[in-house]
């Protein structure tokens, strides 16, 4: 065999091992299972909290906002480590680990912890005082990050969210619950869209 040809057939190879990787990528992407109902739990208690904000705010009872949201929030977490466990049970039943999974692990992690941190020091807050916007922020480059590495349905989920940041903004009679809004569709629509293409998967294969 010439050079030649063992060139072209070692740059065969090469392709050959892409387009199998890219395969092999696009099938993870499609088997994997983002946690979709935890999505769906923080997008519905993102509009009632949000909503209950605006309530409260609304008839001066701001000594209640705080305690509203721990609730909210340990009704949230409770949720998600309920979810995630089963989830961890499936995939381990399944047998399989995707790296995707820790990609967005990571990236929520850091944005929530941030979001945390930098509440807790006060740094950030709206004219209410509060950090509502911060944390709405917060949701918006988390649901970016994930579209970015999962798919892009997640990706409009935050552009919907930073939307609502404008257009709340603007509309100063209404902004929490604008806000509220944004979280739940940017939330809960992605979940809904990609469960749907779970399901349509899991014919396909049965």
């Amino acid at each position: 065999m010439s050079q030649t040809q063992s060139q072209d057939r070692l740059d065969f190879t090469k392709e050959e091992d892409l387009c199998f990787l890219r395969a092999i990528t696009a099938q993870a992407r499609r088997d994997f299972d983002p946690g979709t109902p935890i999505y769906i739990a923080w997008g519905i208690i993102c509009l009632i909290g949000y909503t209950g904000t605006h309530i409260l705010v609304a008839q001066k009872q701001y000594i209640w906002i705080n305690w509203m949201w721990w609730i909210l929030s340990g009704i949230g977490i409770t949720l998600s480590v309920f979810f995630g466990y089963r989830l961890v049970k499936q995939q381990r039943k399944k047998g399989f680990i995707s790296h995707i999974d820790r990609q967005i692990n990571w990236i929520w992690g850091i944005f929530i912890a941030n979001g945390v941190l930098w509440t807790m020091l006060g740094y950030f807050s709206d004219w209410f005082g509060g950090p509502g916007f911060f944390w709405a922020l917060i949701y918006a480059f988390a649901l970016s990050g994930t579209g970015i590495v999962y798919a892009r349905e997640w990706l409009w989920g935050g552009f919907a969210i930073m939307f609502g940041m404008i257009l709340a903004h603007f509309i100063h009679s209404y902004p929490y619950v604008i806000i509220g809004v944004s979280m739940a569709v940017g939330c809960i629509l992605p979940s809904i869209i990609s469960r749907k293409r779970l399901k349509e998967l899991e014919k396909e294969i049965v």
